[in-house]
């Protein structure tokens, strides 16, 4: 190999690891949004729990009339 052939390895090899980190990048943002839906709707279910039931049934209620 010349030392051409074996610059143009070393670009093709470096553009591949460029390509390969930004979609570890941008898996790691997809994966941070669920984390946050998930800490969301944790929150919503703990603030839930601790309402009393007939407020749960209450707001339950008007939700499904709403949806009408």
């Amino acid at each position: 190999m010349d030392n051409q052939e074996l610059k143009a390895l070393l670009i093709q090899s470096l553009e591949s690891e460029k390509k390969a980190l930004q979609q570890l990048h941008i898996r790691e943002l997809e994966i941070d949004k669920l984390k946050k839906k998930v800490a969301t709707y944790e929150r919503r279910l703990e603030k839930i729990k601790s309402l009393p039931p007939v407020k749960v049934l209450l707001k339950s209620k008007n939700f499904v009339k709403g949806l009408k």
